[in-house]
């Protein structure tokens, strides 16, 4: 195995040991699970940068390398040949009497170091195999499976031989005939999270390092770190999206005992189910906590400390100790410093000491008209904040006003928080308003059944030592909001219009129920014959008209969300036709093909 090798390797895997436990013992169980994801990306960067990347030398920092090799060389080097070593000796010079000189080592033999090299490649590459064999895998388990596009940004993989759900970049692998539509609900928003947020690049990043560092008990932790990050970071996602905590805890222990799945993958039932329960059920962690990560980053560097490439320095040291070497090194002696000093030290300013009665502890009030800038749903006027909670309203607004009274000591929660199916209004919203050791009023609009946008909820608080609050699900008293929640409530009414037929197909494929799905449009039954293909499902004739194929003229049949016939269906020209749906008979349920059009 090279030098420069086998030190890289030892240098980046101390700096693993050291920033993973930091990690584990310091920030792994705080509540800021976004930030933990990216210190975890930060730690991989310090593994494979720092051992190679310079630093700049302080002069008010020790030089430890150097110092340690000052102490180990002698004072007075030994002496040595008075030939010079940039002399070049003839190659004619008499060689000794007693023969030739046996090799007792042949150029062909191997060494210590040669055994080592080939023992970690063969390692590291039986571990890279190991890794393609399982994407590929998924790649003939998707091959085999029911694929289906969805409107979210991800694809579904259905197969009856899965037996746990999980996600691989874009792609959903599950078996359908397992979960309720509850369950599957629950399911399908956790594997989304972690599809739209790329937690795949994160595994694979994990195990990537984890091979090359594989003789390293601390590339398996923090394998191991990475995946509970990412679960913890889903996990509270899905809460924040409405579901019901106990539901999901429930549904999360009947899945657990699924088989395992590749370790490349996320999946639902992730094992480490008690400490994602006690993080679920953790409080938010307090301000003071960033401390913490201050110590981490301080870990890094001290990891820089330890390996900082101190090479030119230790060859100055050398050629100062030994004046023989320099025509080795070719280096001067003396070699001169950066004068990097930027840090100077002053006298402190001196302490002026306040009376504790001019301390005031009440919140300090801000008058001002002005929305804050955090959200649009919060304004200050006078010595009072007025919100407003709209069909438009984000989970990311619902929290600015949360934070903006919790300055006040006011209390301000959201107890329900439904999306409408594409996920581009409200449909339902509860709030709940108090203050500590006071009553608490509280409201809940719009209807979880009923797919139309909610109404607005609107509210106060008097910033003062009584904190009186108010709720009021009428008219907002201020006319910049009233004017707002009318905005937003056409806005939603205007998308429900607009995607009216994704809403259809959403809600006759709930009604329906049945089995995996496949999808005809417009374009493709044109490509198809284009390309001189016919489906056995579904065809055109000579003239653009749809046709139903023999084995599925059984099937249950509905035209925009209503029971229809085969007879009407084959009267809908392709130019009509917004979209085709098979679906296959599940469980008691039926076969059915759905059919929507324009008009």
């Amino acid at each position: 195995m090279p030098y420069a090798l086998f030190f890289y390797l030892l240098k980046a895997s101390l700096v693993l040991a050291i920033l993973t436990t930091a990690y584990a013992w310091l920030v792994k169980k705080e509540t800021f699970l976004q930030v933990n994801r990216w210190l975890l990306w930060l730690n991989v960067a310090a593994t494979l940068l720092l051992p190679i990347v310079p630093l700049p030398d302080f002069e008010w920092l020790p030089d430890a390398p150097a110092q340690a090799v000052a102490r180990v060389l002698p004072a007075t080097p030994p002496s040595v040949a008075t030939v010079p070593l940039s002399v070049s000796v003839p190659s004619t010079a008499p060689t000794s009497s007693t023969g030739p000189v046996s090799r007792s080592t042949r150029e062909t033999d191997y060494t210590l170091w040669d055994w080592l090299t080939f023992g970690y490649a063969l390692v590291v590459g039986g571990l890279l195999i190991k890794l393609l064999i399982q994407i590929g895998v998924l790649w003939k388990l998707k091959i085999q499976s029911s694929t289906r596009a969805t409107e979210y940004d991800v694809i579904l993989v259905e197969n009856p031989k899965i037996s746990s759900p999980f996600s691989f970049f874009s792609w959903i692998f599950f078996n359908p005939e397992l979960y309720t539509e509850d369950e599957w609900n629950q399911i399908f928003t956790h594997e989304c999270v972690h599809a739209h947020q790329r937690h795949s690049i994160d595994m694979l990043t994990a195990e990537l390092l984890k091979i090359v560092f594989w003789f390293n008990p601390f590339a398996w932790w923090h394998q191991k770190l990475v995946q509970e990050t990412l679960e913890f970071i889903t996990d509270r996602a899905v809460l924040d999206s409405g579901i019901e905590k106990k539901s999901y805890q429930y549904h999360l222990l009947r899945n657990t005992l699924g088989n395992e799945t590749p370790s490349i993958t996320n999946h639902f039932n992730q094992s480490m189910l008690k400490k994602r329960i006690q993080m679920m059920n953790k409080r938010k962690s307090a301000w003071y906590a960033f401390g913490k990560y201050g110590l981490f980053i301080s870990a890094i560097w001290v990891c820089a400390a330890f390996t900082k490439p101190y090479q030119e320095i230790v060859k100055a040291t050398l050629v100062k100790k030994m004046p023989e070497l320099q025509p080795v090194f070719q280096v001067s002696a003396n070699i001169p410093k950066e004068n990097l000093r930027d840090f100077e030290w002053k006298s402190p300013a001196p302490i002026t000491l306040l009376d504790s009665h001019s301390i005031s502890i009440e919140p300090k009030f801000v008058s001002t008209s002005q929305p804050v800038a955090s959200t649009k749903y919060l304004i200050y006027r006078d010595s009072t904040v007025y919100w407003l909670v709209t069909s438009k309203s984000k989970l990311s607004d619902l929290n600015a006003i949360q934070q903006e009274l919790n300055k006040y000591g006011l209390e301000f929660e959201t107890t329900e928080f439904k999306l409408d199916p594409l996920r581009l209004f409200n449909q339902r919203i509860g709030v709940i308003c108090l203050k500590k050791g006071s009553g608490s009023t509280s409201s809940a609009i719009g209807d979880t059944e009923l797919l139309v946008p909610c109404q607005s909820i609107s509210g106060y608080a008097t910033i003062n030592k009584k904190g009186i609050m108010g709720i009021s699900e009428l008219e907002p008293s201020l006319p910049e909001f009233k004017k707002l929640a009318e905005d937003d409530y056409r806005a939603s009414l205007e998308d429900l219009r607009t995607r009216h037929l994704d809403y259809l197909v959403i809600e006759t494929d709930r009604k329906v129920g049945g089995g995996g799905p496949r999808d005809y449009s417009k374009a493709s039954l044109e490509y198809l014959r284009a390309q001189n293909k016919t489906s056995t499902s579904l065809h055109l004739s000579s003239d653009n008209y749809i046709r139903i194929g023999e084995e599925y003229r059984s099937n249950i049949v509905y035209l925009n969300g209503k029971v229809s016939s085969i007879e009407e269906i084959e009267k809908i020209s392709v130019q009509d036709l917004y979209l085709a749906r098979f679906k296959d008979a599940f469980r008691d349920k039926k076969a059915h093909i759905l059919i929507f059009t324009y008009h």
